[in-house]
């Protein structure tokens, strides 16, 4: 099941031209904040929002802290705690909106859609303060003159749409899920958070990586281009997150990685960034295979297809022999593992393809063996892209099961698969769906996911 199966409403932004106009707008803004046009947004969320429809302030306290606990689940990538008088009204109200959404009563759900509509309005107007005084934007009585607020500005921005865009994964509405992700990417290359600095923050390095890492899941997910161009990306050269040493000189750092030059970025947010960019380039390298390419370019496709492999095999060789140790280390794992699924479910149903069967079957068992972990580390919530990773690994073990019923064809030839009895390929396949169900209900998105791969299920035991 593809991931845009999943969508729940059908508005927002429909096509990539116009994500690109309006990031090209959020760009020019960010080089002087300069008053400005606000960011188009579809007009139902453009309401305005009764004052007297809010939570107590001691009340929201109380969720506000409860969110601070899991925020870096969902991109949180700021400083906690983060004083609420350096906060902007757009992030102060995207918090309050992920509160009373973590909160899991019936008070907050009958508020989150004001809260959410009041969000979108002041990240809508984050950038450009003082363009409608006459509006009931918050931002309309705050000072923008002090250039030394503008970087403190964007960063919130930033932290707003990357949040914003996993509350709408989360809920399953894709579509204006993409639409804020490509605005976090236009406002970090605006502002070039992919460049080393002599004065940069490591708020500003950890802006960069966030907003990196969940564009490789979440277009990869889908089969979308990336929002980053692809020659920016080697000109990447800040460390990695919660690091301070940097790639070889002449090197960029995603470029010194893939090439095995450095072994530099071993923190847990680091080995996340890694595990996503090695999942978006397995995920786009399939793409381009074609049965019947020219030599010269089938050449080259399997010299990618080594190197590739070659690098994932060796990172997670080095970094997931143990048991994932908190929520960044098991996201990690369980994406270096799916990138292998990736990259070897090209040439599963190939007769003479036994090896990648094997990867592949290997490393779904490496995702079930490190789901072990989600009672030992208590996880509430996980990242939304985990629905997506537990789907593509329940599907390699549907389509194995499927396989001792009955003989796979594909591409004309037979197809044998490794000897295993049907029972452990079900009981590894409910596993998955009992992780799945923990939190399927708090995310619509597992949820659906959830929901058709037991299905799937259902009907690989009939069949």
């Amino acid at each position: 099941m593809n991931f845009q199966d999943c969508e729940y409403v059908e508005f927002g932004p429909s096509t990539t031209q116009r994500l690109e106009e309006q990031i090209a707008g959020v760009e020019a803004r960010i080089r002087g904040l300069n008053p400005a046009a606000p960011v188009p947004y579809p007009n139902h969320q453009r309401s305005s929002v009764p004052s007297d429809r809010s939570l107590h302030h001691d009340v929201m306290q109380q969720l506000t802290s409860n969110f601070y606990a899991h925020a870096a689940q969902f991109g949180f990538f700021l400083d906690i705690p983060v004083s609420s008088s350096t906060l902007t009204p757009a992030l102060t109200s995207t918090i309050q909106l992920w509160s009373i959404h973590l909160s899991n009563s019936n008070f907050g759900h009958e508020l989150e859609s004001e809260y959410l509509s009041r969000a979108v309005r002041a990240t809508t107007d984050a950038l450009s303060p003082p363009s409608r005084p006459q509006s009931p934007s918050p931002y309309a009585l705050i000072p923008t003159s002090n250039p030394q607020d503008h970087p403190r500005i964007i960063l919130q921005a930033i932290q707003c749409h990357i949040l914003l865009a996993t509350y709408f994964f989360r809920n399953a509405r894709l579509l204006e899920g993409k639409y804020h992700l490509g605005t976090a990417v236009g406002l970090v290359l605006g502002a070039g958070m992919h460049r080393r600095i002599s004065t940069g923050s490591s708020a500003r390095n950890n802006a960069f990586w966030t907003v990196y890492t969940m564009d490789c899941c979440w277009t990869s997910a889908d089969g979308s281009p990336s929002n980053f161009p692809q020659d920016m990306q080697s000109q990447v050269d800040v460390h990695w997150p919660q690091e301070t040493s940097s790639s070889p000189h002449g090197l960029g750092t995603i470029t010194a990685f893939l090439t095995s030059r450095s072994m530099s970025g071993t923190s847990a947010q680091a080995l996340y960034a890694k595990a996503a960019i090695l999942y978006e380039r397995a995920s786009r390298l399939v793409i381009r295979y074609r049965p019947q390419m020219p030599p010269e370019e089938l050449n080259n496709f399997f010299l990618a297809f080594t190197n590739i492999d070659t690098v994932i095999q060796q990172f997670r060789q080095t970094f997931f022999s143990q048991s994932p140790q908190d929520h960044p280390h098991l996201v990690a794992h369980i994406l270096t593992h799916v990138a292998t699924i990736q990259l070897h479910n090209l040439f599963v149903g190939d007769r003479e393809a036994e090896s990648s069967r094997r990867r592949v079957l290997d490393a779904a068992t490496g995702v079930v063996q490190a789901l072990a972990t989600i009672q030992q580390l208590r996880l509430d919530d996980v990242d939304p892209i985990m629905g997506t990773l537990l789907t593509a690994t329940g599907q390699v073990f549907l389509i194995s099961l499927a396989a001792h019923r009955s003989t796979v064809r594909v591409s004309g030839r037979h197809a044998t698969w490794p000897e295993s009895g049907v029972m452990p390929l079900k009981a590894s396949v409910e596993r998955i769906l009992d992780v799945m169900g923990l939190f399927a209900s708090r995310s619509k998105l597992m949820d659906s996911q959830h929901k058709a791969l037991r299905e799937s299920l259902g009907r690989a035991m009939q069949s």
